[in-house]
């Protein structure tokens, strides 16, 4: 896999160390140039960044690192461990971002994105890690719960038992264990999606069956050789 770096020029302006991030898809470059502009927009509006802070980008929960030759550089989850170690990427950080935006799109929902954190609680109930049966629905968040609920479902019906017998995970442990989630974390409440994982799960918002076109991002993502 190609790696890629991209460099700020314009934080000095401010008086502050420059950046560099780097990714492994060249896919994701015009992406991380996004970021690179984010970050130098946010200096050159009077934010000062140091070592050791965290920043929330999309989902994901970065964190500032020192670089090479005086630089700065983003560091993201590795989504292999926990707790949750570091490594110098931004790879999930912008694919995520981009899948969860295109997920919401897909569904007519961007406007209604709602971003949660990857430290956020998730309510779920028995055997979720290995289930094959599962549907996953959003409540409205509350401090630190992003509001989602993920439970077995054996006759297609949310059952309110279930609710009594959950427990609470972080949302990163649940993207850990079951990826296929992942584009899913930014719907809003009232959503509701069954069939998880099929390629043809069914998406409910306030009880209103949504539709995606075959040729729209979801279904292509749904549809992909999951091997590669």
């Amino acid at each position: 896999m190609m790696n890629f770096t991209v460099t700020s020029t314009k934080c000095s302006k401010a008086g502050h160390r420059e950046f560099r991030v780097r990714g492994e898809s060249p896919a994701l470059k015009q992406d991380a140039e996004w970021l690179i502009e984010y970050l130098e927009s946010s200096v050159l509006n009077g934010t000062n960044f140091t070592v050791g802070e965290t920043i929330q980008m999309g989902w994901m929960i970065n964190r500032v690192e020192e670089g090479d030759g005086g630089l700065l550089i983003i560091s993201e989850p590795d989504f292999e461990h926990l707790p949750i170690a570091f490594i110098p990427s931004v790879t999930k950080t912008l694919f995520h971002l981009r899948i969860q935006k295109d997920t919401a799109d897909s569904l007519g929902l961007l406007d209604q994105l709602t971003l949660p954190s990857v430290c956020d609680a998730v309510s779920v109930t028995a055997n979720w890690a290995l289930s094959s049966r599962l549907q996953m629905f959003r409540i409205e968040p509350v401090g630190a719960h992003s509001g989602w609920v993920v439970e077995e479902v054996h006759s297609g019906e949310h059952d309110e038992r279930n609710l009594g017998q959950s427990k609470l995970i972080s949302l990163y442990e649940l993207a850990l264990v079951r990826p296929e989630f992942v584009p899913f974390f930014a719907l809003p409440q009232r959503i509701r999606i069954s069939g998880i994982p099929t390629k043809n799960p069914e998406i409910f918002l306030a009880d209103e069956r949504i539709e995606f076109a075959p040729t729209s991002f979801l279904a292509r993502y749904l549809d992909r050789d999951r091997s590669v």
